[in-house]
């Protein structure tokens, strides 16, 4: 069995922190186990994205990447613009 999608496509976009490679084989096991699915949300509110998956991806590994290093205050500051951004889309 493989990874899920996600799992799959994110993986390689983000660098391992070293406090997980001792974790990874672990890491691992537990991944298999997560699986994102919006199918009930889809079929009972008639939910539907406002990003695709591949921007959503980018959208989050641009914010990890801006993140390291930053203050737990400046990280608060980088997600709330986030989120503005994002409400803005299909407004």
């Amino acid at each position: 069995a493989g990874l899920p999608e996600p799992t799959r496509r994110i993986g390689p976009r983000l660098p391992e922190p070293a406090h997980l490679r001792e974790r990874h084989a672990t890491a691992r096991r537990e991944a298999a186990h997560l699986a994102l699915c919006a199918d009930r949300a889809v079929a009972r509110l008639g939910w539907r994205p406002r990003l695709s998956f591949d921007r959503s991806v980018t959208e989050t590994v641009h914010w990890y990447h801006q993140s390291q290093g930053c203050t737990p205050n400046a990280i608060a500051d980088m997600s709330l613009a986030a989120l503005t951004r994002y409400e803005a889309v299909n407004a």
